[in-house]
């Protein structure tokens, strides 16, 4: 079975696809959040921000 591209991956949801590995313990994820480059955390918290707004429809207060 061939595995999507990085463009594939990011266009699917979490529900539309299981997750292609084990999900790892909250604690050792938060352990490593303090050696991701910053350009990523970036990246993740916004995605985290845009999840968010379309699971609960609040688009937020934008610019503010």
């Amino acid at each position: 079975m061939a595995h999507p591209s990085l463009a594939e991956r990011e266009s699917m949801t979490m529900a539309s696809q299981p997750p292609a590995f084990e999900a790892l313990p909250l604690d050792v994820l938060l352990a490593s959040v303090p050696s991701l480059p910053r350009a990523l955390l970036a990246r993740l918290t916004a995605r985290m921000i845009e999840r968010l707004d379309e699971i609960d429809g609040d688009p937020g207060l934008g610019g503010r």
